[in-house]
């Protein structure tokens, strides 16, 4: 059996294949601000078909109905698009409409959890960074939301005279910069952490210990440089929880 696991957010678009329960990492490409049908031709023209295809996807619906299109008319295959269930893998949503919390959320609990026996905080730091609290029950405590690093500094761009900034890569930030470019990153990235820091905080203040933190996403190689607790970085980890959830069912 070989399936296609596909993990769409809002700027790049995650992919992997799952053969015979081998996970295979693919690649990334960005798909923001491009013709969604070039960048799916370029990402996957030579892929083998597969049998089944399983997307977390959180890109609009215009992205998600395109998607699904060109995927029905490249391979003869099942193509499921994964909504958050009330419980399964062993992990139970904490949301009372639980198909609304977004599905890279959803899978990359899953993953989380089966790696570690205790509580986690999953941290995806992608166009918007998510925290999400697991105990060691698998039961979701809640969950934050808020701008990722590169939304941050966009919009200071758009809406003030602040000059455009761009982080190519992992940098340590100053707690107090000396510059107007070093400013602005500093306190972008200082507001990701400082929330990351807090959320372990109250895990700790509420017995969920011991804690494993997991940052997964586009920014995180660059959060990691800064955050001052323990986490280990897992650039896959939604696509690690999409293997699990297709072995499942």
């Amino acid at each position: 059996m070989r399936y296609l696991l596909v993990d769409m957010g809002n700027t790049r678009l995650k992919w992997a294949s799952l053969v015979a329960g081998d996970l295979q990492t693919g690649a990334a490409l960005v798909h923001r601000d491009k013709p969604l049908p070039d960048v799916l031709a370029q990402a996957w023209s030579d892929l083998p078909p597969p049998d089944e295809v399983l997307v977390a996807c959180v890109a609009s619906d215009d992205k998600k109905q395109t998607l699904a299109g060109w995927l029905s008319q490249r391979w003869s295959c099942v193509v499921n698009f994964l909504q958050s269930p009330a419980q399964a893998n062993g992990v139970f949503n904490s949301y009372a409409q639980p198909q609304m919390l977004g599905s890279d959320r959803w899978a990359a609990m899953v993953a989380a959890c089966r790696k570690s026996p205790a509580a986690v905080c999953v941290v995806n730091c992608g166009s918007a960074v998510t925290i999400d609290v697991v105990d060691s029950r698998g039961q979701h405590q809640g969950g934050l939301i808020l701008p990722g690093l590169h939304a941050m500094l966009e919009t200071l761009g758009r809406r003030t005279s602040l000059p455009a900034v761009e982080i190519t890569e992992p940098e340590q930030v100053a707690t107090l910069a000396h510059s107007t470019r070093d400013a602005m990153v500093a306190g972008a990235v200082l507001a990701i952490t400082s929330v990351i820091e807090k959320t372990i905080a109250g895990m700790q203040q509420k017995g969920l210990v011991p804690a494993t933190c997991y940052l997964a996403g586009g920014d995180a190689p660059v959060i990691s440089a800064n955050l001052a607790v323990e986490h280990q970085l897992e650039a896959d980890l939604v696509l690690q929880g999409l293997a699990i959830i297709a072995q499942s069912t």
